[in-house]
């Protein structure tokens, strides 16, 4: 993200996306969702999107991985657990 005078950002992102899925449709409702967000939140006005999509995958492809981000996570968690002061 590139911030200009306080006022204006330019707005870069990475996507994984569902494969079948219109990429303009997808890149669209996600711009108005930035835009909207952004300056609600901060005032700024967006000058510009980058989206750059760097993978499609099925549906199977994406529940595995939230499969293995899910187990990532408890892993991490039960670390943190293990490693609490004696």
């Amino acid at each position: 993200m590139d911030i200009e005078d306080n006022k204006r950002v330019t707005v870069e992102l990475d996507a994984i996306m569902k494969y079948g899925t219109k990429a303009p449709e997808v890149f669209d409702q996600v711009t108005d969702a930035i835009c909207h967000n952004i300056k609600e939140m901060t005032g700024m006005d967006v000058t510009g999107i980058k989206l750059t999509v760097k993978d499609m995958m099925t549906d199977e492809e994406i529940q595995a991985q939230k499969d293995a981000d899910e187990n990532t996570e408890k892993k991490e968690s039960q670390d943190d657990k293990d490693l609490q002061p004696a």
